[in-house]
């Protein structure tokens, strides 16, 4: 497992060919994932990402 900042500050991590990223959404946020994106974290940005699973409540 793998954590870290995409290159638009997004967070994000690896968990084998698998990565996801907390993306900010109509008021909200939503869990986004890729499938086999070899570059490093911080390479990434939001249009990497083309699955949006779930809407995520960040505390504060």
């Amino acid at each position: 497992m793998e954590f870290g900042q995409s290159a638009e500050d997004l967070p994000v991590a690896r968990v084998g060919d698998l990565v996801f990223a907390i993306l900010p959404r109509q008021g909200g946020h939503v869990l986004a994932s890729a499938w086999r994106i070899a570059r490093p974290l911080d390479a990434l940005k939001r249009s990497d990402f083309y699955s949006h699973s779930a809407r995520i409540v960040i505390p504060g």
